[in-house]
């Protein structure tokens, strides 16, 4: 008789033990699902970072390149007039006659 009477609570407990199990096991997949999709969304960020990085370096490259452009372009500029300048100042001293004017 008492194997009787304990034998509907070791049943509700092993059912209690089986639904914790279930419970804990949909639990680890759902886990395992949403961490496979953080690794493919953690993939898909590092590759974006990457090219964005790359993006980044060309940009400079080319910041780089007209920069240096520009200085030259300046130069030329600075020495073309200093040319002309000098090429006015020394025409100015053959064209000036003081007895013509």
């Amino acid at each position: 008789l008492s194997s009787l009477k304990s034998a509907p609570k070791f049943d509700t407990t092993s059912q209690s033990l089986e639904l914790m199990l279930t419970s804990a096991r949909d639990e680890l997949d759902l886990m395992t699902k949403q961490l496979d999709s953080l690794k493919g969304e953690l993939d898909a960020s590092t590759k974006e970072r990457a090219r964005k990085e790359n993006e980044l370096d060309e940009v400079k490259e080319k910041f780089v390149k007209l920069r240096e452009a520009l200085q030259a372009e300046r130069e030329r500029g600075n020495i073309a007039e200093e040319r002309a300048m000098e090429a006015e100042r020394l025409a100015g001293k053959g064209s000036f006659n003081p007895e013509l004017s």
